[in-house]
């Protein structure tokens, strides 16, 4: 488990519809946080689901970066 010291960045991505319309979804959130145990993370959050099976894992860690690697 890790404490979110401080988030130092957040942003968003988005992607054309998968039905066919013109129209632009938000896919997901996304943040780099910096964590209490020292190591940045960046994170993000899926607005959708990948499959029903699935429901339930929305938050997926992308990167961590020790804090020697950081510096």
């Amino acid at each position: 488990s890790y404490t979110v010291a401080e988030v130092v960045e957040v942003w968003k991505e988005q992607g054309p519809c998968h039905h066919g319309s013109d129209e632009m979804y938000l896919r997901k959130h996304w943040y780099h946080i910096r964590t209490a145990q020292g190591p940045e993370m960046t994170i993000y959050f899926e607005r959708q689901a990948r499959s029903k099976q699935e429901s339930k894992k929305r938050w997926w860690l992308y990167t961590i970066d020790s804090p020697e690697s950081v510096r």
